[in-house]
């Protein structure tokens, strides 16, 4: 046998088993968030769509008479997995609203003078960085109640926005048990709540 055709066919079972084992993983990662998924689509008597071979699932109910998808979007060599629950919002479609972790990029952003809004909670004003079109309506939405609910996900690194009337709450991870999962969707339900409450 040729050396050359052995190394080729040595590398092709090689190259085969490598995506082999990544398709496996990925495969087993996603039956373990559908079964979380499946336990919160009962809670919440919602519908379950699962994507191709049951990858990237999502789930879909009513909200105060919206609907909201929460879907797990798989990850990639150069972005992680995200778990996301979004909404449209009946009011207010020209508000902005974004709030997100500080970090080392908006410590730089400040240091070059793009300021965000503080809004004289040290704890909340230290851990998230705010930029608004509205800091009224901002004001109106970050009630005491609600940035202790924002506060409960710091943890999970979560991401807000509001932008054009759709309403975004994401986290850069897949959670691995039913309360952390539990706890999220309930926060952007009280966050979609109280945007609705102030229109």
């Amino acid at each position: 046998m040729c050396p050359f055709i052995k190394f080729d066919y040595l590398f092709f079972v090689l190259v085969l088993g490598s995506l082999a084992y990544v398709f496996f993983d990925f495969w087993r990662k996603s039956k373990a968030v559908s079964s979380l998924m499946e336990t919160e689509a009962a809670r919440r008597n919602a519908a379950l769509e699962k994507g191709v071979l049951s990858f990237a699932p999502r789930m879909k109910f009513i909200h105060e008479g919206a609907e909201v998808v929460l879907l797990m979007t798989p990850g990639s060599r150069n972005a992680p997995p995200h778990t996301i629950l979004k909404t449209a919002l009946p009011q207010a479609p020209e508000w902005k609203l974004r709030i997100y972790r500080e970090s080392g990029l908006t410590a730089v952003a400040k240091a070059f003078g793009r300021r965000d809004v503080q809004i004289n909670n040290p704890g909340f004003d230290s851990a998230y960085y705010i930029r608004t079109n509205d800091e009224m309506r901002l004001r109106l939405f970050l009630t005491p109640g609600i940035q202790s609910e924002i506060l409960s996900l710091a943890q999970a690194d979560p991401a807000l926005s509001v932008n054009k009337g759709n309403f975004e709450l994401r986290v850069p991870y897949h959670f691995r048990d039913a309360q952390g999962l539990k706890q999220f969707i309930d926060t952007g339900l009280a966050l979609i709540g109280k945007l609705n409450q102030i229109g």
